[in-house]
Formats: structure tokens, sequence, C-alpha cells
């Protein structure tokens, strides 16, 4: 078999015709094997075929199928020049060095490094990711929510590595194993340290060792499976949450949008006024917060709406710097209900949903209200000759970039692309 990146050949002995049930047997093992991903060439070599003339050549599936007959290849071997003799016997030499027999042992008694991909996901509670190419394994632990975290497993078969368990958190396989991923064998991926000859220098969290490049090769390519997997869970989480387009920051939560510090305040100020225990109106959904607390909970309001079954909507968090004060959302809860239900924007308020109540509700309140503030300080003559507009005219005529309110989220536009 000849590796995708470099000439290497091994011999697989039947004993049977290629048209046979057993070699038939054979290549359809090997297309199902992940071997098949590894490898563009198998050589199969007959031990005893009887009426053999040449040797015979076929392309399946994207590599390349040759067959010949041991009789005929030794004799082909005698009849060669001294160097082809001389070739042929190291390329042999080479096979047998590998431990091609130990080699076949290992997969015969052990099969725990060739194992299909396989993606655990039924209900979500406890997402795995698994695949084995022979040389190396990668167990990964998939995110179960938006907020959980990517971790891994990795194995390698090499005896001088076989009692390694390395294992990875999510920000090392990121700025690790992501690192310029799809670039195969190169010292631009961030584990790959070196090349020397047909030994790579990995690094893997702390740790530093030299592997063959075959092995190394078979990684990639675990890596880059583990990327697709990795974002196609994490996308389908945030959807989950309404939280497309935005950016997600451990510990904080999908960032919204940037606010003015002074509008913040009022924010807060605004809460305290409209505990959801204080009244029933379409504003008293917070739970009234201390003035050192950076944190909003919108929650359902039981006097208004008293058949629901829902508790907290969701959280607001902020993050307060001197230009302004960034504001995430995390999710809601609700008792019996699972972390990942009842996001319908009655039982838990989605990020989407929240983004929209805040830049079409609250905000042009929180907004008003200041304009109105501003308006009763001006003097009597000016209040007389400019009356001020109804909240309904407001809110149509503002423009939140010109309060300092930034917003964060990137919508797809027509062409797919993101944009503000």
């Amino acid at each position: 078999m000849t590796r995708r990146r470099k000439s290497a050949y091994r011999l697989h002995p039947v004993r049977r015709s290629i048209k046979g049930k057993r070699s038939k047997k054979t290549l359809a093992g090997f297309e199902k094997h992940a071997l098949a991903q590894v490898y563009t060439h198998l050589v199969i070599l007959m031990l005893d075929w009887q009426g053999y003339q040449m040797p015979s050549e076929e392309n399946t599936r994207g590599y390349r199928v040759t067959v010949w007959c041991l009789a005929d290849l030794l004799a082909s071997i005698a009849q060669a020049s001294t160097r082809q003799q001389r070739e042929c016997a190291d390329c042999i030499h080479a096979c047998l060095k590998d431990g091609l027999l130990l080699h076949v042992n290992d997969v015969v008694n052990d099969k725990d490094f060739f194992i299909e991909r396989t993606i655990l996901d039924e209900d979500g509670t406890f997402p795995y990711f698994v695949h084995g190419l022979g040389g190396v394994r990668l167990d990964a632990f998939l995110p179960s929510s938006f907020d959980d975290t990517l971790s891994c497993l990795v194995l390698f078969r090499e005896v001088t590595m076989s009692t390694a368990q390395i294992t990875l958190g999510e920000d090392e396989i990121i700025e690790t194993l992501f690192a310029n991923r799809h670039k195969g064998i190169s010292t631009d991926r961030g584990f790959i340290v070196g090349i020397r000859n047909e030994d790579v220098l990995v690094r893997l969290g702390n740790n530093r060792f030299l592997i063959d490049m075959h092995t190394v090769e078979a990684l990639c390519v675990l890596v880059d499976e583990l990327y697709d997997v990795y974002e196609d869970k994490k996308q389908k989480l945030l959807a989950m949450v309404g939280g497309t387009g935005f950016e997600w920051r451990k510990q904080s939560g999908l960032r919204l949008m940037t606010v003015p510090n002074a509008i913040w305040d009022d924010m807060r100020h605004f809460t305290n006024r409209h505990g959801c225990e204080e009244g029933d109106s379409a504003w008293h959904i917070f739970t009234p917060m201390h003035a050192a607390n950076a944190r909003i909970i919108l929650r359902h309001n039981h006097h208004r709406q008293p058949g629901v079954q829902a508790e907290v909507f969701c959280q607001l968090v902020c993050e307060r710097g001197l230009s302004g004060s960034e504001v995430y959302w995390q999710p809601g809860y609700t008792y019996g209900c699972e972390e990942n239900e009842g996001f319908d924007n009655i039982v838990k308020w989605r990020a989407d949903f929240t983004w929209e109540f805040l830049l079409n509700a609250w905000l042009p309140q929180i907004c008003y209200n200041r304009y109105m503030r501003d308006y009763r300080k001006r003097p009597l003559i000016k209040r007389l000759l400019h009356r001020p507009p109804t909240f309904d005219v407001f809110r149509k005529q503002l423009q939140l970039t010109e309060w300092g309110i930034v917003q964060h989220r990137e919508i797809p536009n027509a062409c797919g692309e993101p944009g503000e």
C-alpha cells in the first residue's frame, strides 16, 4: 500500500485469485476500513496463483490495486540487474523491518486503534466523537450546551507512546490543534514543531516527542475531522439558543452590544422600579438589583401570566470599562426544564429575541426617559416653545448610535457573508 504523502509499500498475503471470494472480501474490507483514507496504492501479493500471466492493475474508489504472483515476482527479481535486485531487497527488508508481521498481529488482537468514525449524540446530553486510524486514536467530548467546552484524548499505538494518554482542553485544542488546519504535515500547524527526515517533532500540551510521518499524517486527518464536527455541533447549539451571529466569550456569554456606562446605570435603576413582584405591567419583569451588582435578571411575572410555567427568561451580564459597558446574554432557567429545553421566548428567551427586545423596546424607553429628564431641566420658555415628542415619535426618529449604543451581531447579507 502506498501512503498519500510518500511512497511506502506493505505486503498483504492473499492465497486466492483476485477474482476469488477471499480476494473480493479483502478488497471490500479495505474499502470500508480507515486505512483506505490513508493509502492510495494497494499491492496484493498472491502466494499461489496458477495460470498467472502478468501483473494486473485496476483503479477502484480513488486508489490503485496492483496484483502480483510471488513466483513470478521472484523470477522477475532473478532476471533483474544487480542494482534493481538490491532495490527490491531493500524494499522487502524495509517492510519487514517496519514490523509488518507484528503490526498485523496487533491489529488482529487489538482493534482499539482501528475505529470507524463515530459520533454519539442521540439525546444531546453526552455528545462524543471517536475515530482511530491505526497508529493514532482521537476521542473527544463535544459541547453539550452552547456554553459547554470541548476536550479530547489522544492515544498512540507506538510502543514508546502506548501508555501515554494526552488530554487537551478547549483552549489548547483551538490554539494548538486547530491552528492552520487543513495544511497537511507542515510546521505551520500549531502542534508540529519540526520535521526530521521521516520523523516529526510533535507538541501536545507540555509534551514533545518524535513520531513517524505516517502517524502524524493520520493525526492531521483526525484533527481536521474533529474541527469540522466541533464547528457543526457548536453552530447547532448556538442556533438552538438564537446565538447565531453573536460572539461567545467564556464566563461572560453571548456579546450583544456596548452601551455607555450611564445607559447601563439607567437600566439598572429601571429594574429597581419595575420588580416582577411590584406590578403586572409589561415592564414588571425584572429582579431588583443592588447598586454593585453587574447583572440584570429578566424573569416571568406570575401576577401577569399566572398560567405559564417559567422562572428566569434570561440574564444580562455587564463588563464595565472606561469606554462603555459590554452587555452579554446568558440563558435563563426554570425548575423542571432541562438546560437545552424551553428556548421558545416564553419559558426562556433566546439571545436574538433578547437582542431585539433591547434594541426595539427597552433601550428606546431608556433613551426617552433620559431625554425627558433633560427636557425638564430646560428653562420654562424653551419648554413652552418646544413641546417634547411622544414616545412613539421619539422611537421612530431614534438613532441608537447617536446615543453611543453599538450592537455586535453579524447578520449574513444576501450573499451569505456576515454584515452588521
